[in-house]
Order: structure tokens, then C-alpha cells, then sequence
């Protein structure tokens, strides 16, 4: 993707058509690589960041020094050193003083292009760090702090290809905002995946209680992912976190209890409902 937006940005497109059709032309072909003399500064430092992930710790960290000696303002840099830390709290300021430079360096797109940023490949490490951001102040008990996180990235990127609407949803209910819930699950029409048919059970107990229609959503949340409900009410969390997922799989349930097994245990009776209409 980085290299085909390269591409694109030495084209000179007239209008969309033309665009669509040198996209078209580019179906089954293998995208250029750009070398280095071809690369302005900021992208000869994101591509040493890029390396870093598949290099051992020592090369990495040299790598990602280097991206910065190149380009103290790059993003990339600071979510990789924030993805390294042992423990959230150490994190936050690399995301903080990252999405502060995302704020200076897309003051024109954040203005322009809400609703499709992540479709500019450039915005990617800023969006990401956005999320981390979030993610680690749930990590510490502070999810209300997630809210407008989760919010912006929505109103960002309306499709929300990172998932960010299933950990706002939970967060959502957790705070007591079941108005703020159901307009996030109806501007993803209702959907029939895993996560949210187990977050409109939840906002269903939390409302309504034990009803027929609480007990046929669990029902077909079940069929979805069997996994899951025994992840959540396990004793403790598991600190295992796949990098992905199929739908139906333990991965799936793995990687949303990682967000929702708290929630599920803090809030009166979730758990005990769930263990006890678990068959």
C-alpha cells in the first residue's frame, strides 16, 4: 500500500476516472519499488521503522534512532517506541507526543477529509497511535479517558477498519451511555458479528434484564463464536493476544476479551448471567 501511494503521487490525474482507470491497469501487476534517492526524508525514515518490526531488538531500536536522526517528527518512530514499552503507562507519552505531531502534520486533512483520513496511507501511524493511545488507558482503569479517543477515530474513518466501535461500544455501557450505545450500533447497521451481538447482549441485560429477547441475542452470540463465554468468565484474563483472527475462532474470542473481559466482571451480574445460560 505505501508503495502503490507512492505511485499514485507521481501520476497527474486529471479527474476520479482517470485514477480508476490506471487503478485497473495496475490489477495482477507488481507495484514498483521506490529506491532510496527516489524517497523524500519522511519516507526514508518510515521505511527504516517499517524494517524495524522484522529485525531482532538491537537492530530495531538502531533502525528506528536512525528514522529519527533522519526525521525527528516521525510518527512511525514514536508508535513503534511506544508499542516496546513494558507496560502502558510508559507508553502513553510516545502516542501523546506522537498524535501531537499527527494534529501539526495533518492540520488540513483532519479539517478536509474526516469520515475517509485512513484512506491516506500517510495518516496510518497517526490513526494507529490514536488507538494505542485509547487502548493503554483501559489498560490502567481509565476507559472513560478512551471515549473521545474512540470517538474521533470513528468520525475519522467511518467504515473503522481497526475495529475501534467494539471496545467504545463496551466502554459506552460501562459508563452508563446507553443512548451513545445504540446510535454506535445503528450506524454500523446492527451488525451480526461475534463482538457486537455480545456487546447488544450486554446493553440488553444492563436495560432490560433477563428477558426472552436478551436470552435469544445470547443464544445467537453463542452460534457465532462458542469461544467466547468461556474466555470472559474464566477466573483471569488470559495474556495471550493473537495478531489476528478468523470469525468463529478462539483467536476472535481471545482478542475481545482483551477489551471486554473487565467490563463483563465489573458490572453487576454480566458474569454470572453468562455462566449461568453459558449452555
Amino acid at each position: 500500500m505505501t508503495d502503490l501511494n507512492r505511485l499514485l503521487k507521481t501520476q497527474d490525474f486529471k479527474n476520479e476516472a482517470e485514477l480508476r482507470a490506471f487503478l485497473d491497469s495496475m490489477i495482477g501487476q507488481t507495484v514498483p519499488e521506490f529506491e532510496p534517492e527516489a524517497l523524500s526524508v519522511e519516507e526514508k525514515a518510515e521505511d527504516l521503522v517499517f524494517a524495524a518490526y522484522e529485525l531482532s531488538d538491537d537492530e530495531a531500536f538502531s533502525n528506528v534512532l536512525d528514522a529519527l536522526n533522519i526525521d525527528p517528527d516521525c510518527i512511525a518512530a514514536y508508535e513503534y517506541l511506544g508499542s516496546m514499552q513494558p507496560v502502558p503507562q510508559l507508553a502513553l507519552p510516545y502516542y501523546a507526543y506522537a498524535i501531537q505531531l499527527g494534529r501539526e502534520k495533518f492540520a488540513k486533512e483532519l479539517r478536509e477529509d474526516r469520515g475517509h483520513f485512513w484512506g491516506i496511507t500517510e495518516t496510518r501511524p497517526f490513526m494507529r497511535c490514536l488507538n494505542n493511545y485509547a487502548s493503554c488507558f483501559a489498560s490502567i482503569g481509565q476507559a472513560e479517558r478512551s471515549l473521545d479517543i474512540y470517538k474521533e477515530i470513528i468520525e475519522l474513518n467511518e467504515q473503522d477498519s481497526m475495529g475501534v466501535r467494539f471496545p467504545y461500544g463496551l466502554f459506552l455501557l460501562r459508563a452508563g451511555m446507553f443512548d451513545e450505545f445504540t446510535q454506535l450500533d445503528s450506524e454500523f447497521g446492527m451488525e451480526s458479528t461475534s463482538m457486537s451481538v455480545f456487546n447488544r447482549v450486554l446493553y440488553n441485560f444492563l436495560t432490560k434484564g433477563v428477558v426472552p429477547e436478551t436470552l435469544n441475542l445470547l443464544k445467537k452470540a453463542k452460534t457465532l463464536n462458542k469461544y467466547i463465554i468461556p474466555v470472559l468468565t474464566a477466573k483471569t484474563a488470559s495474556d495471550h493476544l493473537p495478531d489476528s483472527y478468523a470469525l468463529g475462532s478462539k483467536d476472535e474470542a481471545l482478542i475481545y476479551s482483551d477489551f471486554a473481559f473487565d467490563v463483563w466482571h465489573e458490572l453487576d451480574g454480566a458474569r454470572a448471567f453468562l455462566i449461568k445460560n453459558k449452555k
